[in-house]
């Protein structure tokens, strides 16, 4: 059996990466990608110059356009699969939208590969880190994410499943 994969792309002006600020950045193996005041996510391929005498300049040119989030992007940080993919392990982009909506996507097609819906209440984000955490003889990928108020969140990595909430009131500060 044989497959055949096609790309889509719709590109509009609303989607224009001209026309919205651009409010998180990250660069991954092969490029950029630029989180929006629209929501909207832009991958770019980083192209190297062919031509040696032209200096180092560079080029980025539009790969995929990630749509899914309602508010702006606060946070986007690059990370792996755990699991192995024929081509080896997949990289994805981990995305956290001002009203706490977290999303993985691959970085190879732009596919949304797991989304959890605001299970960040009352907080900003304003920080993100992916740990490989051992416990009991087992290791397990976990994503902390913590904002303006008196919260952090662990999620589960890359199912997002909300794994510890931490509150720590700081009254004393």
């Amino acid at each position: 059996m044989s497959s055949l994969t096609l790309r889509l792309a719709a590109w509009n002006a609303t989607a224009n990466p001209t026309h919205t600020r651009v409010t998180a950045v990250t660069a991954y193996r092969d490029g950029v990608a630029c989180g929006h005041a629209d929501g909207t996510i832009w991958l770019y391929d980083l192209v190297l110059p062919t031509d040696t005498q032209g200096g180092s300049k560079f080029e980025l040119y539009p790969k995929c356009l990630l749509s899914a989030h309602q508010s702006p992007i606060a946070l986007i940080k690059l990370a792996e699969t755990s699991a192995p993919t024929p081509e080896g392990r997949e990289g994805t982009l981990i995305s956290v939208s001002e009203d706490g909506d977290v999303i993985v996507w691959s970085t190879t097609d732009g596919r949304c590969m797991s989304r959890v819906r605001s299970p960040l209440q009352n907080i900003r984000p304003t920080s993100l880190c992916l740990q490989t955490v051992d416990y009991q003889s087992a290791a397990e990928d976990l994503l902390f994410v913590a904002g303006e108020g008196s919260v952090a969140y662990v999620l589960s990595y890359p199912s997002l499943e909300l794994v510890y909430e931490w509150q720590q009131s700081h009254s004393e500060w």
